[in-house]
């Protein structure tokens, strides 16, 4: 039963690294997409549609981080 446990927190932990990671890539992706945006690099219409992409994928990303913490620190405590 511990070994599940801590199996399951082990692995929850690397969920959690993982998606702290991708968030901030994604804050660097969405930063080159505007500057070529500003260099017109690439159109509007389609800096609109990636950037839209990116942000909802943070924000799914952001309420994932906020469910592990919120598991992990319920499961500190116990």
């Amino acid at each position: 039963m511990f070994n599940s446990i801590s199996r399951r927190k082990t692995s929850i932990k690397v969920e959690l690294k993982k998606s702290e990671v991708r968030f901030t890539e994604i804050d660097g992706i969405i930063k080159r997409l505007y500057e070529d945006d500003l260099c017109g690099k690439i159109g509007e219409e389609r800096f609109a549609v990636l950037s839209k992409d990116y942000e909802i994928e943070q924000l799914k990303l952001r309420k994932r981080i906020t469910e592990i913490n919120a598991y992990l620190k319920e499961n500190d405590e116990c």
